[in-house]
Formats: structure tokens, sequence, C-alpha cells
């Protein structure tokens, strides 16, 4: 089954680039291609994660699992949730910076992608959670299902799209990707209720959605009103004004604690996962 599972999930990341080269021409599979970089290396510096998490969740059992596995993935969620509304806002001028004005119909498909920030990071670590309780086998009938609906979904969408332009195609790959992967997310999660009795809690995802889009709205004036053309260093001025926007307003919903900070100083100084272990099992989400 673990081999199922990485086969499939191979596949999941290549599919709607192969259905594309049906349809498009080969300039607008790299457009799509750029854009599906950005966001799976974002995600990658993230589900590396799962990987230190699995001896973890091995060893825990129903209440502590279930502490460690919420503080852990709220944890998580305070970061990316935030880089999601951030690519919204500013997605036009990362592509701009990192490829150049030529790579700018990257932008569409990057938006919705983007989306994926939000649960790809959750739906990662509850295949970690299954896999550690051995078993794997309900979370690779569960990619195979999703993946099918991908590819259903891709070949509706892409050749419907297509006839307003190339551009709506690649979007509308876009679009079946985070269809298939928010189904299999919400699905999973009924999943881990019912075979491994751990309720994920909803409200770990409210507060840094509430603050983000907030944070979106600010980034998105800032540049409609001040900012008409963003260079590199104005970039760099705008994301780190944008963290500490989106931080203040977590602090005031209270969506991050004072042992939070602590958390991000040790990891960023000591860089071990060791803390975040340690604070995972002692806090209520």
């Amino acid at each position: 089954y673990v081999i199922i599972i990485s086969i499939s999930s191979m596949f999941f990341t290549y599919i709607d680039a192969i259905i594309l080269g049906i349809f498009v021409s080969f300039s607008y599979i790299g457009y799509f291609n750029i854009a599906s970089i950005i966001i799976f290396g974002i995600i990658s510096l993230f589900t590396y994660l799962g990987l230190v998490l699995l001896p973890i969740f091995t060893s825990l059992h129903k209440e502590k699992l279930r502490k460690a596995f919420n503080n852990v993935l709220r944890f998580l969620l305070i970061f990316s949730v935030p880089i999601a509304f951030g690519i919204l806002a500013l997605g036009k001028y990362l592509v701009k910076i990192l490829y150049g004005t030529n790579y700018l119909q990257s932008t569409l498909p990057l938006y919705f992608l983007s989306l994926l920030l939000i649960i790809y990071i959750p739906t990662s670590l509850i295949g970690t959670l299954f896999l550690s309780k051995g078993k794997p086998k309900h979370i690779a009938k569960s990619i195979i299902i999703s993946l099918f609906l991908n590819v259903i979904l891709s070949f509706i969408l892409i050749s419907s799209l297509l006839k307003v332009s190339e551009l709506w195609a690649i979007g509308g790959a876009a679009i079946s990707s985070v269809i298939s992967k928010y189904l299999l997310f919400f699905y999973l999660v009924k999943l881990t209720k019912k075979k491994l009795k751990l309720k994920i809690e909803s409200s770990i995802f409210i507060k840094p959605i509430i603050a983000s889009l907030i944070m979106f709205l600010f980034l998105y004036s800032l540049n409609s009103l001040i900012i008409k053309d963003i260079t590199l260093y104005s970039g760099i001025l705008e994301v780190i004004v944008g963290i500490i926007f989106y931080l203040f307003i977590m602090v005031v919903i209270k969506g991050i604690t004072k042992d939070d900070f602590i958390l991000i100083k040790k990891l960023l100084i000591k860089g071990a996962y060791k803390p975040l272990q340690h604070n995972s099992l002692k806090k209520e989400p």
C-alpha cells in the first residue's frame, strides 16, 4: 500500500500537465508547470515535517495523540495559510521577479493552486498519521479515488475552458486539482474521526484564515492605491510589512500566543524539531 501511495502521489503531481499536453501548446504547459513548481516547492518545506513526526505519532495514543496532532497542525497553519493569501495578493509580482514578464501568464493557475497551501499540509499530516498506525490502505484507496476524480475533472474543465482561451484551459487544470484535493482532505478528516477516533479541530483553521484574509485586503489595497509596480526591494519590504501585519492581527485575535513565539525562536536559532515535539505534547490546541 505504501508503494501504491507513492506512485499515486507522483501521478497526482504530474497528471494535470500530462492532460494539458493533449489540449494546449507547449508554452502554456510551461506556464502551468511554473505555477506548480512555486506551490509544490513551498508545500515540500512543510510536508517534510511529516517524516519527522512519523515516529512521534507512532508512540502516542488517544488523547495525547489528539493533542499532539492538533497542536502541530495549528502551528503549521499559522505559516501556510498566510502564504496562500500572500500569493493571492502578490503572485503576479512573484512570477515577474522569479521568471520575468514573459511568464506572467503563470499567474492565473498560480492563484488557484495557492489554495492548496491551506489543506495540503493537513492532508499530508493525516497521511502520516495513518501510516504511523499501520493503516496505509485507507490512504491508498482515498488517493486513487481522488486521482481518478482529478482526471475526469481535468478533461471536463480543460476542454470546456479551452473554448475561452488556452490561458483559461490551464486555469481549468489548476481548478480540477484544487477541487479533487479539497474533496480528498474533507474525506480524510471524516475517515480520521471514524477509523482513528481522532477529531481534527476546525477552530484551528479559522483564526489563521481570518488574519490572512485581512492581510490580503491590506496588501491588495496597498498595491492598488499606493504601490503601482513592485520591484525586488519594494517586494521584499512589502512581504515583511505583510508578515508583521498578519502577526499583529493574530495576536489581537489570540490566534498566536507567547509560547508560539518562543517555539518559533527556538526553531530559528537551533534549527531543530525536538522543541516542536516537546511543546506540541504539552499545549492544548
